[in-house]
């Protein structure tokens, strides 16, 4: 615990020195869920967050915080990056990153494609067009968008679809739902499989909100998944077998 404390103190202060928001969103995302895993994860955070409040509230006159709680508040709080935002819907999606702003732009202009899908990391090929023009953004239109979304949700339904987003949700419920049966079915290795179940709910928090971070390494998560699954589905037909 000390080790995963030390891990989490440093990632965090990484987080703050680059004043990343997509970090802050998906650090989040990931505590947000592993804090559900046991109370001593969740009374073990709660401390740690204190601990690391009081330190940023210490912290928050000096410069460096400042510029950082402006760029907090240039992602978060305006949209004048693309110019300023002219209905509630723009007001949203102008503040993601600009990979996660022209994908949906694309998607709302061209409804069909929230059915189908526009194929695996193929959205940004149309969507450079839907780039709004400012000062902020006239270099990268001129180049053309060369990266997919960056929030998994967003990324699946680009791929995909409605169909292809649906599959992804299911295949997460899945995945949880025979880890879960492995952990009541194991012995010697559960408190493994215990790791390994909130690890793979919290990758799949991270992923919904920021797929850049985990893209390289979801299919990890994935294999933890169906290696679970395939023990499952093992103990079914050993425990049939031996009932005939």
């Amino acid at each position: 615990m000390r080790f995963v404390l030390a891990t989490l103190v440093a990632n965090l202060a990484g987080l703050f020195l680059s004043g990343s928001t997509s970090g802050l969103i998906t650090t989040a995302a990931g505590l947000g869920t592993m804090s559900l895993a046991r109370q001593r994860v969740r009374r073990y955070m709660l401390w740690t967050l204190l601990a690391i409040g009081l330190a940023a509230a210490v912290a928050a006159q000096s410069s460096f915080a400042s510029t950082w709680q402006n760029l907090l508040m240039e992602r978060l709080g305006t949209t004048v990056r693309h110019g300023g935002a002219e209905t509630w819907f723009e007001n949203i999606v102008y503040r993601m990153e600009v990979f996660d702003t022209v994908a949906a732009l694309f998607l709302v202009a061209n409804p069909v494609y929230l059915f189908v899908g526009t194929g695996p990391a193929l959205i940004s090929l149309p969507a450079t067009a839907y780039l709004p023009l400012t000062v902020y953004s006239q270099d990268l239109a001129m180049a053309g968008i060369n990266s997919p979304p960056t929030m998994g949700w967003l990324l699946e339904l680009a791929n995909g679809g409605f169909v292809g987003f649906f599959f992804w949700v299911a295949f997460v419920i899945s995945g949880r739902r025979s880890l879960d049966f492995v952990i009541r079915h194991s012995s010697a290795e559960r408190q493994s499989w215990i790791v390994g179940k909130w690890a793979f709910l919290g990758a799949s928090a991270i992923y919904v909100v920021a797929a850049g971070f985990l893209t390289s390494c979801w299919a990890l998560f994935m294999g933890l998944a169906l290696g679970a699954e395939l023990l499952r589905q093992r103990w079914v037909i050993l425990n049939v077998r031996g009932h005939v």
